[in-house]
């Protein structure tokens, strides 16, 4: 929609621009300013220096050609057709940066009718069920409308959204040809909207300004309940995606490490918007391709700078965040007589913001903080330490065998209450808990869990405005660490460890966006960068067996092992790297074929918005209802009691989410008499995955769209359907006899009135009789990974000799192993990996500063005005 018009004959580098990025075009433009023969304003509006360009369109853009039409010239480029098409049959191509690596597609257009004749989409290296399907799809999609105009492929939105800009930037290219950047826009304000973001059920809208050049402005709402994102991923967006585009004026800019699907939601919407500024002017919709070229960023790439660190901090996650600010505490308690040194600590984060996955999470278990029971519980200890340390202990003894190390299961419970103090000093809260109704901390034994800030269901707010909470203290945190001479480096990633003589020396590390090179001298190293459970080819190599395969990943991929495998480089060794992960469960995407979301009364905690039923759930839906079987992906045979599919741990002892023992990929059977039931009656026993779910299904509703929902599931590869349970297996890809004999076997202990093998209450007990079946491809959904690194009592790594890597120091699911069963997946005293990574922050920061104090001597750095940065 238009707005006033807003005249502007340049578009100015914004505020927000990083300085390293906001140097690299001022050099741009200062190159661009020397040559006479360009303006100001024409390098600003000129396609070749900001990176404008032939691109995308819609394929109803095409202005077909009348008898006898001569084709317009432009005023700018004589001989240049100011409409689009009129130019036959052209072939054109375009390539863009896809999952894994590049997505080409190769149209043939008649460009007298706009008609799309001939498609070819290449991306050999894209994951082939989820890259390679959408690519499929897509150029199937394309042919049958003849139209680039078709929908992404819900699943696979990164190979997804490369197809759909290479194949509009190809379409533009054909239609358009050579005039394509002497079109204008009519200068006003747009707004248009599209699905953003990890959760896709408010549509995110997105308001450009543009003059007839140049894109001025860029806006989201400011309302949550105006769009459907993570608040605190969407900033990052703000501050990091929108300059880039402005700065560039393109629209295919690289996205923000971290927030990838919110950028292309931004991109998708901005697309939109600038279609409906060229219809304004009167030009076809397809001259958006203005703005459609890629752009690279990494104009630095082959530039190396050195820096200077007594503590460098990869991955600023909570646990890195703090491990800085300890550093800082223990710098300035070693220096205190020596006022005025400014820190040599670093931190970088491959994400283009700070928190990490672990912001997003809730409870840290913790032991007997002093001072806090002080305030909240009248000085009255919560739990007893050592009955606390005595149950941790036994969970980590398995035929007698310490499987964990003790000597870190006892330096993690008794430095944690310190843990909770520190933070409680340094402003951090705790939420009320059900266990207590007080500010106190809950769980098993006795009373152990932190609810960070407030509890989802007790205290006012959700869990969105916890993560607002949260990041807030940490960016606090960090400046404090930045205002007395530290640093920080965001999209910048690690990949190799400096050592010598058994010691860490520094970091090797490159910008993701400009490909800049540092080389960071570091005295110690503090390693919190996620695991590896986005690293497919590490997974499959250190998990044990049972447990490889592909698996979603739950929050912000940022967990790549590159720096785990640069510590096994440097000789690291593993500790419980092949055990099970910490897991949820869903479908390999979600349905997008229903949009009536019905708004429900009760705000989702998870969402931060009110609940919405949308039938989109129907295929998770029957995943979790419990009068279907469960049947693992490599066994083919029952593993579970369905009904406690989604079920925390009831005791230390207890297992939570048991359906991890179906490995990496696992199958849901059901029957059409059981589903019969659910389409008729609702679904009544079902439990719903809060992070895989699109919102719920109401029980006792009817479900009448059942059977297309699992049609359609079927057609996307997340279903599979047979006339017999031996047909199943097949399609399924499980063993025919296996699976036969474990659907009879179950079948007899619904005749007879007993689950013998898992205890399944009765009522659930549905016998699967009458085809067709149907089975749901389940995915585990990962949180991350547990088993990596090996660490000592003080959260130093330990190499393959059993020595320490002394100043090498890993916190969080780096290290995680050590304090947990191998055989097992997340334990049963909740928490665990908040209370190791924070409490592993606390204490590594600390370690770091002392280990470099008695080993070289802290660095003198004295403060000098301009040395401390204005912020990170």
């Amino acid at each position: 929609m238009a707005a006033a018009a807003e005249d502007g004959c340049d578009a100015k580098l914004p505020e927000g621009l990083p300085a390293e990025e906001r140097a690299v075009h001022e050099e741009r433009k200062g190159a661009a300013m020397k040559d006479s023969s360009l303006s100001r304003r024409s390098f600003i509006m000129g396609g070749s220096l900001l990176g404008l360009g032939a691109a995308a369109g819609l394929a109803g853009c095409a202005t077909p050609k009348k008898d006898g039409d001569e084709p317009s010239a432009s005023a700018e480029e004589p001989g240049a057709d100011a409409s689009a098409g009129g130019r036959g049959v052209v072939k054109a191509d375009s390539t863009q940066a896809g999952y894994a690596d590049d997505v080409t597609v190769s149209l043939t257009v008649d460009t007298d009718t706009g008609k799309v004749t001939e498609v070819s989409v290449e991306g050999p290296m894209e994951t082939p069920n989820k890259g390679g399907r959408a690519i499929r799809v897509m150029q199937q999609a394309m042919l049958d409308a003849q139209s680039v105009d078709v929908d992404c492929v819900a699943g696979a939105t990164i190979t997804a959204s490369a197809v759909l800009s290479a194949a509009k930037e190809a379409y533009g290219k054909a239609m358009i040809g050579e005039g394509l950047r002497q079109r204008k826009m009519k200068p006003g304000t747009y707004t248009a909207s599209a699905k953003s973001g990890f959760w896709r059920i408010i549509d995110l809208p997105v308001t450009v300004t543009v003059n007839e050049d140049a894109i001025l402005n860029i806006k989201t709402p400011e309302d949550r309940f105006e769009h459907g994102e993570t608040e605190v991923v969407m900033q990052s967006v703000i501050d990091r995606f929108f300059p880039r585009v402005i700065a560039n004026q393109s629209i295919n800019v690289d996205t923000v490490s971290g927030a990838t699907q919110s950028c292309l939601g931004v991109r998708n919407a901005m697309r939109k918007a600038l279609e409906q500024a060229f219809e304004a002017a009167g030009e076809p919709a397809c001259a958006e391709a203005k703005f459609e070229e890629p752009v690279d960023l990494k104009v630095e790439a082959g530039q190396v700078e050195e820096i200077e660190a007594d503590v460098l901090v990869v991955g600023l996650g909570n646990g890195g965040v703090f491990a800085m600010r300890s550093a800082l505490e223990e710098f300035q308690n070693r220096t205190a007589g020596s006022l005025g040194n400014l820190a040599k600590i670093v931190g970088i984060d491959r994400a283009g913001r700070i928190g990490g996955k672990s912001s997003m999470t809730h409870e840290s278990f913790m032991v007997n903080p002093t001072r806090y029971a002080e305030v909240f519980n009248g000085g009255t200890p919560y739990a007893d330490t050592e009955d606390v340390l005595a149950a941790y202990m036994d969970y980590c003894t398995q035929d007698g065998k310490m499987v964990g190390k003790a000597e870190c299961i006892e330096s993690y419970i008794r430095n944690s209450g310190d843990t909770v103090d520190w933070l409680f000093s340094h402003g951090w809260h705790y939420g009320t808990t059900p266990a207590t109704k007080e500010k106190a901390p809950y769980g098993a034994p006795n009373s152990c869990n932190f609810n960070n800030l407030n509890s989802s269901r007790l205290d006012p707010g959700t869990y969105e405005d916890r993560r607002k909470m949260v990041v807030g203290w940490l960016e606090s945190m960090v400046n404090e660490v930045v205002s007395q001479g530290g640093r920080v480096l965001l999209e910048t990633e690690g990949y190799e460890i400096m050592t010598e003589g058994g010691a860490v020396t520094g970091v090797k590390a490159r910008n993701l966006v400009t490909g800049k090179e540092y080389v960071i001298h570091a005295k110690s190293v503090i390693m919190n960068t996620g695991g590896f459970s986005h690293n497919y080819e590490m997974m499959n190599e250190l998990l044990d067996e049972q447990w490889r395969g592909f698996y979603k990943c739950i929050g912000f991929s940022q967990d790549t092992g590159a720096m785990i495998q640069a510590a096994r480089n440097v000789g690291a060794n593993l500790f419980n790297a092949g055990m099970p992960i910490a897991m949820h469960f869903g479908t390999d995407h979600w349905l997008e074929m229903f949009d009536d979301f019905k708004p429900l009364e009760k705000l989702q905690y998870r969402t931060g918005r009110y609940n919405v039923q949308t039938m989109n759930n129907i295929p998770m839906g029957v995943a979790g209802d419990a009068t279907c079987i469960a049947v693992g992906g490599k066994t083919s045979k029952r593993f579970m009691d369905e009904k406690n599919h989604t079920n925390f741990a009831a005791g230390t002892q207890d297992e939570p989410f048991t359906h991890y023992k179906g490995g990496a990929v696992y199958y849901m059977i059901a029957s059409k008499d059981v589903l019969d039931v659910i389409m008729n009656e609702g679904f009544n026993t079902t439990s719903f995955d809060g992070y895989n779910s699109q919102g719920t299904i109401v029980k006792e509703t009817p479900i009448p769209a059942l059977y297309e929902a699992l049609d359609q599931a079927i057609v996307e590869e997340m279903a599979f359907k047979a006339d017999t349970i031996a047909d199943l297996a097949k399609q399924c890809g499980l063993d025919e006899k296996v699976l036969v004999e474990t659907v009879d076997s179950y079948n007899a202990m619904c005749d007879a009135g007993e689950d013998t093998e898992f205890g399944k209450a009765p009522e659930f007990l549905k016998k699967l009789v009458t085809g067709p079946f149907y089975a749901i491809k389940i995915h585990q959904a990962t949180f991350g990974t547990i088993g990596a690194l090996e660490v000592d009592k003080d959260w130093t790594v330990i190499d393959t000799n059993g020595d320490q890597i002394r100043g090498l120091y890993a916190i969080g699911l780096d290290s995680m192993g050590v304090i947990h069963c191998p055989n097992r997946t997340y334990n049963g005293f909740g928490g665990t990996a908040q209370g190791w990574l924070h409490t592993g922050g606390r204490m590594a920061g600390k370690n770091a500063v002392a280990y470099v104090d008695e080993t070289y001597g802290l660095s003198f750095a004295p403060y000098k005005l301009g040395d401390v940065e204005d912020g990170f």
